[in-house]
């Protein structure tokens, strides 16, 4: 897992992924991390399940809110 994630990411309902939430991973399927294009954007991509307990695929950008400070993850 990454860390910081945890603490700040959350599946409240409607199988996508919320900022200021947790333990996403409690609920989450098939947890993908990646590094994507030019500027080096970090990708985080899971399986959720909606109300309708189908699956749906969301991803978040992680630069969004999560950064490094001399090695150590901080949830902006």
């Amino acid at each position: 897992m990454i860390s910081g994630t945890e603490t700040a990411l959350g599946h409240p309902s409607g199988g996508y992924l919320g900022w200021g939430g947790e333990n996403f991973s409690l609920s989450a399927e098939d947890i993908n991390f990646s590094v994507e294009g030019d500027d080096l954007v970090p990708i985080l991509r899971v399986s959720l399940r909606n109300s309708d307990g189908e699956l749906e695929n969301p991803d978040v950008n992680l630069s969004e809110r999560i950064s490094n400070n001399d090695g150590s993850f901080y949830f902006d």
